[in-house]
């Protein structure tokens, strides 16, 4: 139900989506949909947390206005034997173009270890029917090892949007 503030614009939940699973990443690659495998709020169904467009929330018909991205992902680096420096970018993107950075993490890449980012972007202009997602990217100086978005309670995704 939305609520509604004293300027006249109604400010409505549209996710909260958790993930509770591990994601494998490659080093220094384009920035990858991070996959909030569990939906705990997601009353207009717009979220797709597996199979085809996952990580991918559609707009409902009903709403246009401004949405806040908020999103937080852990990052584990193990394998490999050799540490590095690792730097941890998450991105929003609407209708699959960039948008701007929520957070850009400077992590130390030690097998075993684990960092993280997390942030919000107000993403304006949004209409009925648009995409919003949010990426992640981990430029990593070193050539060996596995990097992976860990899976926990801490690392959520949420929508919050504003309409008049």
């Amino acid at each position: 139900m939305p609520l509604t503030n004293p300027e006249g614009t109604h400010q409505t939940l549209l996710l909260i989506a958790t993930k509770t699973s591990n994601q494998s990443l490659t080093s220094n690659a384009a920035a990858t949909p991070i996959i909030y495998n569990t939906k705990d709020y997601d009353p207009y169904n717009g979220y797709v947390s597996s199979g085809t467009g996952q990580g991918i929330y559609t707009i409902p018909s009903w709403f246009s206005g401004i949405i806040e991205l908020t999103c937080a992902a852990s990052v584990s680096f193990s394998g490999g034997g050799s540490s590095g420096t690792e730097t941890i970018v998450l991105s929003a993107y609407k209708n699959g173009t960039f948008i701007g950075e929520l957070d850009r993490a400077l992590a130390t890449a030690i097998a075993g270890a684990s960092d993280g980012a997390g942030n919000s972007i107000y993403i304006p202009s949004i209409s009925p029917g648009d995409t919003v997602e949010a990426r992640i990217q981990v430029l990593y100086t070193a050539a060996t090892g596995t990097i992976t978005v860990v899976g926990s309670a801490k690392n959520q995704l949420s929508l919050v949007g504003w309409s008049s």
